[in-house]
Order: C-alpha cells, then structure tokens, then sequence
C-alpha cells in the first residue's frame, strides 16, 4: 500500500496538497506510521502544516497498532495548535478504547454525551482511557474527575455520572452512596443510562435504605 500510494504521488508533477494527504492517508492505512511521519514533516517543511484531516488520519493509526503514546502525541499537539478537533477525532479516540478495553454500554453512552461537551481532546483522551481500563479504581476515577471538574475542564454533570457509574460497576457501595448524595444536594441529574443499571440491583436497594 505504502509502494502505491508513492507511485501515484510521484507520477504528478505537481503534487496538491490534497494528493499529498492521500499519500499520508493511504501510509497510515497502511500501518506504515513512520513513512507517514515523514511524508507529513516533508508538507509542513513546505508550508503545509496538519490540518484536522491528517491529524485524525495519524491518531487513527497509531491507535489501530496500539501505539498508544505516539496518538496521544498527536493529540497534545492538536491541543497546542490552531485546530480544532471534530466529531471525528471524538470517535476515533472512543471506538479504540472501547475496542481494547471493552467497557459496559453505560460507559460508552456516558462517553458519547462528555464528546459533545469538552473542549480538549487530550483531557477526552485521559478521561477515556480512565474509564475503560479494566482495572480501574473507582476512587482514582472520582478523584480526577473532581479535579478536573474544579479546574473547569469538565462538566460538573457528566463527571459525576461518570463517578457514580465507576462506583456502580465496581460495586463500590460506599462510593456510589456518596456520589448520589453529592449529585442529590447539587441538584444535577442522574444519567438514564446510569439508572437503568441502578435499577433491579438488591446491594444498591439494600445501601440506599441503610443511609448515611
């Protein structure tokens, strides 16, 4: 793939910027990152620095090979730069994720809801990467999402949902008795999607009615 995509580069004597993307495109499709690497330093040494197409194109290829810190090397520099990332760039991000880590569909749901929310694909990132890890400790969780939260980089909402449903999925009943009270005095809305798991589970009815 990495041989044809140059063969149609090199036939054009005047390659486009357009056809240069594809070159990258089809290197990167092609799991050959490093090619794509320097084909992409070769447009900016020319004055043709990423734009949000090429910057999907380079994260969805590292995250295709598990190369988990060069895509989130890409994304810090998305952050840093003048663009922006789209509905795209959420979704690469999110379906990798879960495809490595497989997480319930209340995760994800809650996932979905915090890309429309969040201005930094980074802090996404890191949030995804919280969530979705098998071994996740419903505490940390809750710790960093009020830190972020505090900082203003994270609705206050979808951060506790994602709280609680870290607590729920752990079975963590003195946590998620916590969150709950905490969400109740804030007035913010429990997640349907988190609801519809609290509801039928005896160790939630069985905690809630114990109190405090």
């Amino acid at each position: 793939a990495k041989e044809d995509a140059m063969d149609v580069y090199n036939q054009l004597r005047e390659p486009s910027f357009a056809s240069s993307k594809m070159a990258v495109r089809a290197m990167s499709y092609s799991g050959d990152m490093t090619a794509a690497e320097e084909k992409q330093k070769e447009l900016t040494k020319h004055g043709n620095p990423p734009d949000v197409e090429i910057f999907n194109v380079m994260v969805e290829g590292y995250l295709r090979k598990r190369q988990n810190r060069d895509a989130r090397r890409w994304l810090r520099r998305m952050d840093l730069s003048d663009i922006k990332a789209d509905s795209e760039t959420y979704r690469i991000v999110l379906e990798a994720y879960v495809a490595e880590f497989g997480p319930d569909k209340c995760v994800v749901q809650l996932l979905k809801e915090l890309a429309k929310c969040i201005e930094s694909i980074t802090v996404f990132t890191n949030i995804v990467f919280l969530c979705t890890k098998p071994d996740r400790d419903p505490e940390e969780v809750e710790r960093e999402l009020s830190r972020l939260t505090r900082l203003g980089k994270l609705d206050e909402q979808v951060g506790a949902n994602l709280a609680l449903q870290a607590h729920l999925s752990s079975e963590n009943s003195d946590g998620l008795w916590r969150v709950w009270k905490f969400m109740h005095q804030r007035r913010l809305r429990v997640s349907r999607f988190v609801r519809e798991q609290l509801t039928g589970q005896k160790w939630v009815q069985e905690r809630f009615q114990r109190g405090d």
